[in-house]
């Protein structure tokens, strides 16, 4: 009986913390709007870090155009702070593509909130949102 019960206790014990980060987890559902064309895919990324912004993804998806509108769903974000940049790849070359003299973007692109830009991309503080709850944001192209 003794042994059964060190045996509860410890998977108890074992677990507990588990359950408990699985708690500050939550999902993120992207709407993503304004979507010219019905091809190629959107290229998601998710950042945490100021100094990764638009280079690196704390997560990132692609997902294949099949609507003018989409939704992208991130599950099991900790709980914390975030950007969302976001474009349409759409000859799936794996990069946005530019041209013109000034390099300006030919494919649409967004960001968390929207932030309007003339040149060049938003800063990093504007696209800032925070994850405390399961939450859904929509990113206009």
């Amino acid at each position: 009986m003794f042994i059964k019960k060190l045996i509860f206790i410890s998977l108890i014990l074992f677990l507990t913390p588990i359950f408990l980060r699985a708690q500050d987890t939550f999902d993120l559902k992207i709407n993503v709007t304004n979507i010219d064309k019905l091809e190629g895919v959107l290229r998601v990324c998710l950042g945490n870090k100021k100094e990764d912004f638009l280079k690196n993804c704390f997560q990132s998806q692609e997902v294949e155009v099949t609507q003018k509108e989409m939704i992208v769903v991130f599950k099991n974000v900790p709980k914390g702070n975030y950007v969302v940049n976001i474009y349409h790849d759409e000859d799936n070359n794996g990069k946005l593509n530019r041209n013109g003299i000034f390099r300006s973007p030919s494919e649409d692109y967004g960001f968390s909130n929207n932030p309007r830009s003339f040149f060049g991309p938003p800063k990093f503080n504007k696209c800032l949102f925070e994850i405390n709850s399961h939450l859904e944001i929509s990113i206009t192209f």
